[in-house]
């Protein structure tokens, strides 16, 4: 009888952990075989990821990002504008409602529009960002 092994599947270009089984060896041994990227164990897909770099494979932790944002209340006067700087590189960043592909490293966001905006940024491997600006 086979025994039972804990692993996770990882995506092949990026690392990002994809989801985990308990499957027995020899099933292990055919989905590899048929080029599924596997590692025997588990791993936290929120914060690790598979680093694709090294041989063997092997999990890590996803490194925190160091985006700093240099206001957290703005004007609504359509001229303040909230700066986020030290962004991952090509990264995501969503405001409220509205997403933008940020390429080089820095976001300058205003609104004549009052409220509370939720910010998040993504980038993989890097942990989420997340802060929130104001606008009166």
């Amino acid at each position: 009888m086979s025994k039972i092994l804990e692993c996770i599947e990882y995506d092949k270009d990026s690392g990002k952990i994809l989801c985990h089984y308990f499957i027995t060896e020899d099933v292990f041994e055919i989905l590899k075989a048929q080029g599924k990227k596997l590692l025997e164990g588990n791993a936290n897909e929120e914060t690790q990821y598979v680093d694709i770099t090294v041989t063997p494979p092997q999990v890590v932790m996803r490194p925190t990002q160091l985006t700093l944002q240099d206001k957290t209340e703005i004007q609504a006067d359509g001229v303040d504008v909230m700066t986020l700087s030290s962004l991952p590189p090509s990264c995501t960043v969503t405001i409220g409602s509205a997403r933008w592909h940020v390429p080089d490293g820095i976001l300058e966001w205003g609104t004549p529009y009052a409220g509370r905006y939720d910010i998040l940024v993504e980038a993989f491997p890097f942990l989420e960002w997340r802060g929130e600006v104001r606008v009166a």
